[in-house]
């Protein structure tokens, strides 16, 4: 597979699980918060959620307000991961979705209880 045949792309409707925070990442200002989706795999399990960690650059950012704790969003970006390491000297992963668009959806969906 070449280059130009590879996709990366996201698009997310959930639940803001938290309020955003702003974070500074290699001299950029993001926007974090968590967004969960839910989903019904089979009747005996019930909704399985997920938990997807945002970071949205500051320059897309409209308002903080709309990244506030229960908002229904939808996204668009792409995943990626980077690597740290741990207290202990560990290597670890963290995947987030870095968002390119993003708009609010209040009205459609009710908050996840």
């Amino acid at each position: 597979m070449n280059q130009t045949s590879c996709i990366n792309k996201v698009l997310l409707v959930g639940h803001v699980y938290d309020d955003a925070k702003w974070l500074k990442v290699e001299n950029q200002q993001y926007l974090f918060c968590k967004l969960v989706t839910q989903e019904t795999i089979s009747k005996k399990e019930g909704p399985h959620m997920e938990y997807h960690q945002l970071l949205v650059p500051g320059s897309i950012v409209s308002s903080e307000v709309e990244f506030a704790k229960g908002g229904v969003l939808y996204v668009e970006g792409k995943v990626q991961t980077t690597a740290f390491r741990d207290a202990n000297g560990v290597k670890r992963y963290n995947t987030e979705i870095l968002v390119s668009r993003y708009n609010t959806m209040n009205s459609v969906l009710q908050p996840v209880a």
